[in-house]
């Protein structure tokens, strides 16, 4: 039966949300004719009613309910993937408008209860959104499936992106959820986890950090997520005879240096490939300058420190490392650079204190 080939479902959320705020665009000019202008509102008036639908068939449980016995009827899945596209309100309307949608996904909990409900033997599920920085995403409740984590022992890929606007609920059970699901899903092999606010992630991160020891994880990307340098290299080397490949973008230390993470790396036995972009440390950027020239401009003013080591061009504040590269030669070299960083700060600093008097 065809029913049995299937092995990976799409689901796509939000496909009809562009048209609906282009519509609202068009009813708030008035300089279209008045035939336009009903033809508009039909359209517009169509469109709200179904996002009204959708929004009870969510709220009620019904969408759950529907999709379970969905995958009911898919004995052979294993793959879920979560599209988002999010264009939204981009050009269309102002971002500060009470119309510009629901910052966070309700699709991705729905499709995980049900797949649990169902007793998918789920190996992947992946969250896709191409628009970056569109501040939407899953809420970090998500992966509160209580009594329904074991169900997910087969899952080997993770990818999801959390919308962290709700972290203002600290209640540590949310908080600590999306640890307590991936300390049951023990045949996860790649991890991937992004945010889009940093606000309160280093408690998620020091929630993993302390609960979480995957045997066959290989790879870990990790994206937008501020957390305490003791807290990743814990994670760090207790995956350390796993992991083959380590992501870091956008990510900040809240507590600690990024020297210490680099010297932590050397703990992972078999690491083939390391990329860091843009990663922050207490408000400033992390410099490579070892892949280009690195210039330095005295400063001006006591407060111009983030312009007192200029590197040139945005590169230098990436690293990639791939697998034919000697890892720990690279790694000493990177470490360099951020010694030679500090330093060179530190003395411009001296040299500007000294000039004030």
């Amino acid at each position: 039966m065809f029913v049995s080939a299937v092995r990976t479902i799409l689901l796509c959320e939000g496909q009809n949300e562009e048209r609906y705020y282009e519509l609202l665009q068009l009813l708030s000019e008035r300089l279209h004719p008045a035939k336009k202008r009903d033809d508009t509102l039909v359209q517009f008036t169509a469109a709200r009613n179904r996002q009204a639908e959708t929004a009870y068939l969510e709220s009620s449980g019904m969408l759950a309910s529907m999709l379970t016995q969905a995958f009911k009827k898919l004995p052979n899945l294993q793959k879920i993937f979560v599209v988002v596209p999010r264009k939204r309100y981009y050009g269309i309307i102002d971002p500060d408008s009470r119309f510009q949608g629901c910052s966070v996904s309700h699709i991705v909990p729905i499709a995980l209860s049900a797949s649990a409900m169902a007793d998918v033997k789920l190996e992947e599920f992946s969250m896709r959104w191409p628009v970056i920085g569109d501040n939407y995403g899953a809420s970090v409740q998500a992966l509160q499936v209580g009594i329904f984590r074991d169900r997910f022992l087969c899952l080997k890929k993770l990818d999801i992106h959390f919308s962290a606007k709700d972290l203002r609920v600290k209640a540590p059970e949310i908080l600590s959820s999306t640890s307590a699901f991936l300390s049951e899903a023990v045949s996860l092999t790649e991890l991937k986890l992004s945010f889009d606010d940093w606000e309160s992630t280093d408690r998620i991160s020091e929630s993993i950090a302390n609960n979480v020891s995957l045997d066959k994880l290989r790879v870990v990307a990790l994206e937008g997520i501020r957390f305490r340098a003791q807290d990743i290299i814990k994670f760090l080397k207790t995956h350390s005879k796993s992991i083959r490949e380590v992501r870091l973008q956008y990510c900040s230390i809240s507590i600690g240096s990024w020297l210490q993470v680099l010297q932590s790396l050397k703990f992972i036995e078999d690491l083939e490939t390391l990329h860091i972009t843009r990663t922050d440390l207490q408000g400033f950027f992390v410099a490579f300058p070892s892949t280009g020239d690195i210039s330095f401009s005295p400063p001006l003013y006591n407060d111009e420190i983030a312009d007192w080591v200029r590197v040139t061009g945005p590169s230098k504040y990436c690293v990639l490392v791939e697998y034919w590269e000697d890892m720990p030669a690279k790694l000493q070299e990177l470490e360099c650079d951020i010694v030679k960083i500090a330093v060179s700060v530190f003395l411009l600093a001296c040299i500007a204190k000294d000039s004030l008097r």
